[in-house]
């Protein structure tokens, strides 16, 4: 459908696959502006450090700049708040072009340009008509919320993970290379998200999630110890079979052709998934400035415990 689309095929409004995949189209065009920034930062968590009407300008934020947050989730939240902030303002200058070439037609332009126009023209109709899965109501916050449920997805994922470690292990504290070697293994978990139809990947999303709340409740997932290749311990965390049961039980297939998140399914520059290179992105500045966190507070625990053994008195001193 969304290659159909994206090599010519005209989309039907009233088709909802259809208006889901021509949204791809456009948040893919939103993400090539943000691979160039993230390839000239190396892709580092973004800062604005500059702001007009016309732009907002980003500097990428030192290693290690978050570690003096009080709690992990302090500091998942922040990078949270700065990737919303940073997409949100690429989306924002996407649409200026979008609207500017919709308002005023160019005189003249490439067959390329001018079927992205022709779709553009029927997304902007469809969304404001409310042929899409979502509320917005126009394309700029159809987009947003697109790009906004990938990163729920994913920085959800990554600030479960040492809640759930800790109900699997009371007695331990996640390391840093645990929790990077469980980001590395979830990848293809979160690859095939992306595959899901919408309507069964939004039922999960809502499974996974805390009652009341906005994160991922840790018992939903199970943290497993195995003995790797080599003898090597190995550590990884799946959503407990039980509320995949449950979701596969309540949860009936649309009849339509399934579009997957629309934010989930579209490639960048080279080809590969978005929402892989999204992953690779927020795994990388958890690298910088998320994982090193639970080394530092495996050291204040030990630190703790030397303090209280050296206070306490020697067996048989009185």
């Amino acid at each position: 459908m969304l290659r159909d689309i994206r090599e010519g095929r005209p989309p039907e409004q009233r088709e909802r696959g259809d208006v889901n995949a021509v949204a791809a189209i456009f948040i893919e065009e939103t993400w090539l502006s943000v691979e160039k920034w993230l390839l000239a930062h190396d892709h580092a968590l973004p800062a604005r450090v500059a702001s007009s009407d016309c732009e907002d300008v980003y500097d990428r934020v030192p290693p290690g700049a978050l570690l003096h947050a009080a709690s992990s989730d302090a500091i998942i939240e922040e990078i949270r708040s700065r990737l919303l902030t940073f997409l949100d303002s690429h989306v924002e200058a996407w649409h200026r072009v979008r609207e500017e070439r919709r308002q005023r037609p160019p005189v003249s332009a490439s067959a390329e340009d001018a079927h992205l126009d022709r779709l553009y023209a029927v997304y902007y109709a469809a969304v404001v008509r409310g042929r899409q899965l979502s509320s917005a109501t126009d394309p700029r916050y159809h987009v947003k919320s697109g790009l906004h449920t990938a990163v729920k997805t994913l920085v959800n994922f990554l600030k479960v993970v040492p809640h759930a470690y800790q109900q699997a292990f009371p007695s331990r504290t996640i390391s840093s290379a645990e929790a990077r070697m469980i980001a590395g293994q979830a990848r293809r978990t979160m690859v095939t998200l992306a595959s899901m139809q919408i309507s069964y990947f939004l039922a999960l999303d809502e499974a996974l999630t805390r009652a009341g709340g906005e994160d991922y409740d840790p018992s939903r997932f199970q943290v497993i110890e195995e003995m790797g290749y080599g003898g090597r311990m190995t550590v990884r965390m799946k959503v407990r079979d039980e509320v995949i049961a449950a979701l596969q039980k309540s949860t009936l297939p649309r009849p339509a052709p399934a579009t997957g998140c629309p934010a989930l399914v579209v490639q960048g520059s080279t080809g590969k998934s978005v929402v892989a290179a999204f992953y690779e992105w927020i795994v990388h500045i958890a690298s910088e400035h998320y994982f090193p966190y639970f080394d530092r507070q495996q050291r204040t625990a030990a630190d703790a415990n030397l303090s209280v053994t050296s206070l306490q008195p020697a067996a048989g001193r009185h």
